[in-house]
């Protein structure tokens, strides 16, 4: 979620022996400023807690966490006191505590990442539906047109009246907004059937050349279409003197 497209066999982000440990990981997100301190500093105790059971042998106990990893249990009598005499249970209480600490704010941050990730696909759906708004104007127009066309006319011009214009604005608004959803809806269908990829939608960077050649075409289809008014621009251009 954090970085949007990730081949399926990542060597960095699965669970193999080659991925990033869960350090590495939440300095990540701590360099991007996505975990606060207080988050990054719980996190990072909970894995030393944490190593300290799995990998030293003389660790079986929190008792034997406070001799192994002092400032490991000061940490948790601090953070996530609680009334509990006993040393061992309440030590291990306060462990529970971080530890749904640590899930909850692990959690919040997954669906964060999740409503980041349907907010970038909706901005991609509009900003390529947007690309097409002369052809979306075109079609909203010709069926607009052919409904006006097939309303009956009035007998006597006395009759056209201010009322039937503004009829006729608001039924070519929604047309257009017809013309505008069955567009996105096209754009959804090709990311469903992989028409359109991932990496097409969440691109973390732009081909130099292909966005030149993207320009090119822009240009050349001006040219090929409407050569008088590219040409009546830059005659515009020159007589003011202005580059556009």
């Amino acid at each position: 979620m954090l970085l949007r497209t990730i081949k399926p066999s990542s060597k960095t982000l699965d669970n193999k022996s080659s991925s990033l440990s869960f350090k590495s990981k939440i300095d990540l997100l701590s360099d991007i400023d996505d975990l606060k301190p207080e988050d990054y500093t719980c996190m990072i105790k909970f894995m030393e807690i944490r190593n300290q059971f799995i990998h030293n042998p003389d660790c079986n106990s929190f008792v034997d966490l406070s001799i192994t990893a002092k400032e490991c249990t000061n940490f948790l009598k601090k953070q996530l006191p609680n009334p509990i005499e006993d040393e061992e249970q309440s030590l291990n209480h306060s462990f529970k505590e971080l530890f749904i600490r640590v899930l909850g704010t692990l959690l919040i941050l997954k669906t964060e990442y999740r409503h980041g990730f349907t907010h970038e696909m909706h901005r991609y759906v509009d900003t390529k539906t947007l690309e097409k708004f002369t052809d979306i104007y075109s079609s909203a127009f010709g069926k607009w047109k052919a409904y006006h066309d097939s309303l009956p006319k009035p007998v006597s011009s006395m009759f056209k009246i201010a009322d039937n214009s503004e009829k006729g604005v608001l039924a070519f608004e929604k047309y257009i907004t017809l013309e505008i959803i069955d567009e996105k809806i096209k754009i959804l269908e090709a990311i469903g059937k992989h028409e359109i990829t991932e990496k097409e939608v969440f691109k973390r960077r732009v081909d130099i050349m292909e966005n030149l050649k993207k320009e090119k075409d822009e240009v050349q289809s001006e040219l090929t279409h409407q050569p008088e008014r590219a040409f009546t621009t830059k005659k515009q251009d020159s007589k003011t003197g202005e580059h556009k």
